[in-house]
Formats: structure tokens, C-alpha cells, sequence
């Protein structure tokens, strides 16, 4: 596939080949920038539903130990 994307690069301007680059950056930066927020957000949500699920066992004890 890269191979073919060379093709269509080497038809194109040494202008068009260089705007096409520049946005094809831009445009990976972008989603690797929201793959990490994604990551981090994820990480996040677990670590709440970590949290969560140890309160939810320490109120069921509490109530366990008050019967």
C-alpha cells in the first residue's frame, strides 16, 4: 500500500506532494493526540470504577457487621 501511495506522491507537484504530507502530519498528530486523551480517560474510568467497586465491598461489610 505505501508502495502505491509513492506512485500517486511521484504524479502530484513537488507543492502538492509537500501539502499533502504536511496534512497527512497534521491529521495522524491529531489522532494520536486523541488516542492518548481516549487512554488517559479510560484510565481514569477504571480507577473510578476500581474505587467504586471497594466502597460498595466496605458498605457491605459495614452492613454485614451491624446484623
Amino acid at each position: 500500500m505505501a508502495k502505491k501511495l509513492e506512485e500517486l506522491l511521484d504524479c502530484r507537484s513537488s507543492e502538492s506532494r509537500n501539502r499533502i504530507r504536511e496534512n497527512a502530519k497534521i491529521i495522524l498528530n491529531d489522532c494520536f493526540s486523541e488516542d492518548v486523551h481516549l487512554t488517559e480517560q479510560a484510565e481514569k474510568v477504571k480507577g473510578q470504577k476500581t474505587i467504586k467497586i471497594t466502597l460498595d465491598g466496605l458498605r457491605a461489610r459495614v452492613h454485614k457487621n451491624r446484623d
